[in-house]
C-alpha cells in the first residue's frame, strides 16, 4: 500500500496503524492511495477513483484502514481464499482457531494469550485454504474495558492508534512480536457463555462446522466452496467448546486441552 498525504499529521496517522506483522505472502497488488485537501476537508483516491470525502486526518485514516482491509478480503477470495471470523494463535506449536459471534470474548481471550507470551497471530479474520490457515494482518482492537480485563494493558492503552474509536494494538509494535504463518490447524475452540467457571470440554466436528458456517464472510466465493474449504481446514482437528468467563481462567481451561 502505498499512500501521499497531504501534510504530516495526516500521514503519521496512517502510518501507526500499518501493520507490522511478517508474512510470507508475495503481495497480489500494489494499492495507491491519495489524500488531497478539498475546501476545508480532505478527498481520498483509490487508484485514481474518488471514494470518499472527509472532514480531517483521523477520518482519513479509518477510511484507509477500512478500504485497503475491503480490498485484500477482494483480492483473497479471488485466489481461493475463504474469510473466517475468528482468532488465531499458536500455543506450543499448535495452531488454534478460536470461533464465536461478536462480542463474546475472542479479542480479549487473545489479548490474555498475547500478554502471557503465546504468538497471537490475529483476532478478527482467518483466511482458510486448502486445509492450511493464515490470519489476516489486522490489529486486534481492543475495547475500553480491556485494561479491567487484562490488567496488563492498562500503560498500553493510553499510547495507542485508535481507528473508528476503538484502540488498535499492533504486537509488533508493542514489543510481543508478530510473524505470520500459513499452517493446517491443529485445535478448534468454540467460544459460549455457559454457566459456571470456565472450562473447555470435547465437541464433535459437525458443532465446528455448524458453528463456524454463519462465522463465513463470503466474498466472491459459491457455498460449494465455502463448505469445502472449511471442511478441508477442519479434517483431523481437535473441536472443543470452551466457557467464557474471567480470562485468565479461560487462558488456564484453554492450555490445560491443547498442551496435553
Amino acid at each position: 500500500m502505498r499512500v501521499n498525504a497531504p501534510d504530516e499529521r495526516t500521514a503519521a496517522g496512517i502510518e501507526a496503524i500499518a501493520p507490522t506483522a511478517g508474512q510470507p505472502m508475495k503481495p497480489l497488488r500494489t494499492m495507491h492511495y491519495d489524500i488531497e485537501i478539498n475546501g476545508h476537508g480532505l478527498v481520498i483516491l483509490e487508484q485514481g477513483d474518488v471514494v470518499g470525502r472527509v472532514d480531517g486526518p483521523e477520518a482519513a485514516r479509518d477510511l484507509v484502514y477500512i478500504r485497503t482491509h475491503r480490498r485484500a478480503f477482494e483480492l483473497a477470495s479471488l485466489v481461493g481464499w475463504v474469510r473466517v471470523h475468528a482468532a488465531l494463535v499458536d500455543i506450543g506449536g499448535r495452531r488454534v482457531l478460536v470461533a464465536g459471534p461478536s462480542g463474546v470474548g475472542k479479542t480479549t481471550l487473545a489479548v490474555r494469550l498475547l500478554v502471557d507470551g503465546h504468538a497471537v497471530q490475529g483476532d478478527e479474520s482467518v483466511l482458510v485454504r486448502a486445509g492450511t490457515a493464515i490470519a489476516v494482518p489486522r490489529p486486534l482492537h481492543v475495547e475500553a474495558d480491556g485494561a479491567s480485563l487484562v490488567p496488563e494493558l492498562a500503560p498500553l492503552l493510553p499510547r495507542l492508534p485508535r481507528v473508528e474509536g476503538t484502540a488498535v494494538l499492533d504486537p509488533g509494535r508493542c514489543g510481543f512480536g508478530w510473524q505470520l504463518r500459513e499452517a493446517p490447524l491443529d485445535h478448534v475452540v468454540l467460544l459460549g457463555r455457559d454457566p459456571g467457571a470456565p472450562s473447555c470440554r470435547r465437541a464433535a466436528q459437525t458443532e465446528a462446522m455448524t458453528a463456524l458456517v454463519p462465522e463465513v464472510f463470503p466474498v466472491t466465493e459459491t457455498k460449494r466452496v465455502l463448505l469445502g474449504e472449511l471442511t478441508a481446514a477442519l479434517a483431523g482437528v481437535a473441536v472443543w467448546r470452551l466457557s467464557v468467563g474471567e480470562p485468565a481462567a479461560m487462558r488456564a481451561a484453554l492450555l490445560d486441552v491443547v498442551e496435553r
